[in-house]
């Protein structure tokens, strides 16, 4: 595996936005009979919720050390997104220092924090975090207490959060929410839709693959709202909207890296189609397909910085005005401008090289930076919405 660069984010990076403060309240603190991981007369370190981290602990004379581990996997070592969240009861009036040891993986995620069992979150300062040199081991130094505090990699989210996030959008902007089928762990399948039945355009954008990848989430958020709120009605009255808020809500819900909790990454399934989730969303979007000429489709994730993944802009592949519009879109009004990286392997099982050989779309992977800041994160998502309905209106009068 080649070593992957680590993500050091400094100041507050992204912040919360309001759609993800409505959707993180859910987490409840563990009960007291939860097992510890580990134990000290300063601190009690558990995992008993919704999203937690696959870990370890043992007591050094420094204090707690946390493994973090990848979830179980069928197909080779796990790309690094190296995920963890716990719980430290803290009960000393002095700052609390435990480590996170990455084994063969390396540091990511700027460790964030909320003392209210995840309703608010805000990121440690740099100074209460320090990496190793070869990036395997990050000390932290935790606030002082007493009191219960959740750390991790990211503000965490669960199914229940998205889903509540989706039954707000269905209500203000009138979209149908419907369950498409069941994950391997027996979790609902849901999307969003809207537009007439009789439509011939039809627009695709999910989200959720792989569970840390929260930048990537919050600009689906925001392309799904400013679509539904911009889209002119009479565009609207021919086009179908299709949005999959979270595709993987066994990792997401199991606390996983990559994979759902059949040991693969639903993002190299989609060829294959062996797990129930990505066998659920194929035959669903190939429904909502059949007969329309698909306009656009983005599924959007993070990485170490903004980019997007696209067919060859130079090769005719499918039609290629869209890509082209929104790299000129994204170069016109994102600075420093996305990198973009075309290319197509057709054995690759991705939603993006699927949807090209399967819909004739040339479709996209849209990548945030881990720790984008809100406005970049915003800009994204809306100049995404508004390249789709400028594409979508230029589709209007003519003729499939």
């Amino acid at each position: 595996m080649p070593r992957m660069p680590s993500a050091r984010q400094r100041g507050f990076g992204l912040a919360v936005s309001a759609l993800t403060l409505t959707g993180c309240a859910h987490l409840v603190a563990p009960a007291p009979e939860t097992t510890a991981l580990c134990e000290t007369d300063e601190v009690r370190i558990t995992t008993g919720f919704v999203g937690a981290g696959h870990h370890g602990c043992a007591i050094s004379t420094l204090g707690p050390v946390l493994t973090v581990w990848p979830e179980a996997s069928i197909a080779g070592p796990i790309n690094p997104s190296p995920w963890y969240a716990f719980e430290a009861d803290i009960r000393s009036s002095k700052q609390i220092r435990l480590q996170l040891d990455y084994a063969g993986y390396w540091h990511r995620y700027h460790p964030w924090v909320s003392r209210d069992g995840g309703e608010r979150w805000q990121q440690l300062p740099s100074e209460a975090v320090s990496v190793g040199e070869d990036d395997h081991i990050a000390t932290l130094t935790l606030p002082a207490g007493p009191g219960h505090l959740l750390v991790a990699a990211q503000p965490v989210m669960t199914p229940k959060d998205m889903a509540e996030w989706s039954r707000t959008l269905a209500s203000e902007y009138k979209l149908d929410l419907i369950n498409y089928g069941e994950s391997l762990d027996g979790r609902p399948l849901e999307a969003l839709t809207a537009g007439p039945e009789t439509a011939r355009h039809i627009v695709f954008a999910i989200t959720g693959q792989h569970p840390p990848e929260q930048s990537g989430v919050e600009a689906f958020k925001v392309f799904a709202e400013t679509l539904m709120r911009t889209l002119p009605e009479d565009t609207r009255a021919d086009t179908r909207i299709i949005l999959l808020p979270l595709t993987n809500p066994d990792g997401l819900a199991r606390g996983n890296w990559r994979h759902n909790n059949g040991g693969v990454d639903t993002n190299r399934d989609w060829l294959d189609q062996s797990q129930p989730a990505i066998k659920a969303a194929t035959a669903f979007i190939r429904n909502e397909a059949e007969g329309r000429t698909t306009v656009a489709f983005m599924d959007f994730h993070s990485t170490q910085q903004t980019l997007v993944y696209t067919p060859p802009l130079e090769e005719d592949l499918a039609d290629m005005n869209f890509p082209r519009a929104l790299k000129q879109a994204f170069d016109a009004g994102i600075d420093p401008d996305p990198e973009w990286i075309s290319g197509h392997n057709a054995d690759s099982g991705t939603s993006k090289n699927w949807a090209l050989q399967t819909l004739d779309v040339a479709a996209l992977t849209v990548e945030l930076a881990d720790d984008a800041p809100q406005a970049e994160v915003i800009k994204v998502g809306e100049i995404a919405a508004r390249t789709v309905i400028s594409a979508l209106t230029g589709s209007s009068g003519k003729e499939d």
